[in-house]
C-alpha cells in the first residue's frame, strides 16, 4: 500500500526505467538468438536441464532465466495496469 502521490511518482520516475531495462534484456537475448542462429551455432539457456553429451563447444550459454524475465515483465505490466485503473477510479470519484 502506498499513497496516491507515491504511486504517481513510481509510475512517472521508476517504472519507465524498469520497463526500459527489462525490454533491453529481452531484445538483447532475442538479438543474440538471431545472430547465433544465423551463424549456425546453438544457444543454451543456463537454467535449462541439459544433457552435457548434447552440448557442442560452439554453443552459446545464456545465463538469464528467460521464463523469469517474461514473468517479471508481465508482473510490471500488471502492476502498472492495476495502478492506472485505481488512479482512474480515484479521479472519477473525487469531488473537486
Amino acid at each position: 500500500m502506498r499513497s496516491v502521490a507515491d504511486w504517481l511518482t513510481y509510475r512517472r520516475e521508476v517504472a519507465p526505467g524498469q520497463q526500459q531495462f527489462l525490454g533491453s534484456l529481452r531484445s538483447g537475448v532475442e538479438g543474440l538468438r538471431k545472430q547465433i542462429a544465423a551463424k549456425g551455432f546453438g544457444i543454451v539457456s543456463a537454467t535449462a536441464t541439459v544433457n552435457t553429451a548434447d552440448v557442442k563447444p560452439t554453443d552459446v550459454w545464456v545465463n538469464i532465466s528467460e521464463k523469469e524475465l517474461a514473468e517479471e515483465i508481465e508482473h510490471l505490466e500488471t502492476v502498472l495496469g492495476g495502478l492506472d485503473g485505481q488512479l482512474s477510479l480515484t479521479n472519477a470519484t473525487t469531488a473537486i
